[in-house]
Formats: C-alpha cells, structure tokens, sequence
C-alpha cells in the first residue's frame, strides 16, 4: 500500500472519472434537446450535436481529449506495478 506507482494510477483513474462528467451531462442535454427534432446536426465525430451547441464543442473535445491521454497512462502504471517498479 506504500507503492507510490500504486497511488499514481488510482489517482489518474479518479481524475478520468471526475473529468469524464462534464461530458456525460453534455451528451445527455444533447439528447434531450434533439428530442424533437428531425434533422440532427453531425460533427466530425459522427455525433448528433443541436446547431446551437456547435460553438461549444471544443471545450467537450478537450475534455474527451484529456481523458483519452490519461486513460493510456493506466495500463502502463499497470505494467509498472506488475514488475515491481514502484
């Protein structure tokens, strides 16, 4: 328990769960909003955003981003932990 590898990956793997709630409510407002209506927009990831979120959707892109660099870090500090480097 005194493994600072160890501590390492729990504590990036609650820093993706934290940062992955931004998007999650933003996909679920999404679908809320395109309820009703018939023609979605699509963006480059072949998601259907509302035309009025278009502007925001860097912000969500950074985010996702973030979590997808952090999430490659895991199996690494796994393999770390598994040959006793930590």
């Amino acid at each position: 328990m005194q493994s600072p590898v160890l501590w390492t990956k729990v504590g990036l793997f609650t820093l993706v769960g934290v940062a992955s709630v931004y998007p999650t409510l933003t996909f679920l407002r999404w679908q809320a909003e395109l309820d009703g209506e018939d023609v979605p927009v699509q963006n480059l990831l072949g998601l259907s955003i509302p035309p009025r979120a278009a502007p925001r959707n860097g912000r969500l892109r950074s985010t996702v981003g973030l979590e997808l660099g952090l999430l490659t870090l895991l199996p690494l500090l796994g393999s770390a932990l598994h040959y006793g480097l930590g």
